[in-house]
Parts: C-alpha cells; structure tokens; sequence
C-alpha cells in the first residue's frame, strides 16, 4: 500500500503541474486538510475539496508563473513525504521567489487527507510524530 501512496501523491503533482485543477481535487479526500506553512503569504489550514481550490487560488492569486517540482519522494509508514522545489514571482511586484521545502502528505483509502508543508524533512517527520 506504501508504494500506491507515492503513486497517488506522484500523480497530484502531475495534475498539478498541467494545471488540472479539476483532476486534483477528485483525489482528495472530503475530510482534506491543507495546512499551508511555507508558501501563502498568510498561514492557513484549508479542509476538504473546496479548501483545496481556496489555497490554490490564493497561490495564483500571489504568485506568477508559479512552479512546484517534487525533487524526492520519501515514504515512512502511512506518510509519504516529498521534497519540493517551487520558484515564480510575485504577481504584484514581480520579485522572483525561489524555495525548498518538504510536504507531507497522509492517503487514506486512495484519497490525499491530509497535507502539511515544512521546512525541511526532519521538522516535517517532527510534526507528524516520526521524528526522523
């Protein structure tokens, strides 16, 4: 089931990255919960399909030509933890941005419920009670 939960995490990104929105949010769960750390300019925990969309619309929102690579899939457990790259600017002043980060993702019955961004893999591990 470990290897099923980097699949469905792998395809997110994908989806993601070619901009289906729609796609993305049939592969989380009802009970989501998006608890965005690191990138929105204001910290927010978002829930289910409709926070999803929230959170996505406030990073296009702030961000232009904004891009997420995952650079390393790590599974531990029920936890798949991805170390991402993301980069754009700023929509309003143009700055560039540039930032590595670690998500940790929970799947549960084939659904995304839970997904938590960090700054790096050992506070990541922290936070979901593994402790690296």
């Amino acid at each position: 089931m470990s290897q099923e939960n980097v699949e469905i995490v792998r395809r997110a990104y994908e989806l993601v990255a070619r901009g289906d929105i729609a796609g993305m949010v049939e592969m989380v769960s009802p009970q989501l919960e998006l608890r965005e750390n690191v990138l929105v300019p204001d910290a927010a925990v978002y829930h289910g399909p409709e926070g999803l969309k929230k959170w996505l619309d406030a990073s296009l929102e702030a961000f232009g030509d904004f891009r997420f690579e995952p650079e390393r899939f790590i599974q531990r457990g029920d936890w798949v933890f991805v170390a991402v790259h993301s980069y754009g600017r700023g929509k309003t002043s143009g700055a560039p941005f540039d930032a590595r980060y670690v998500t940790a993702f929970r799947v549960e019955l084939g659904k995304v419920a839970f997904a938590a961004s960090y700054q790096d893999l050992s506070a990541a591990l922290q936070a979901v009670g593994l402790d690296g």
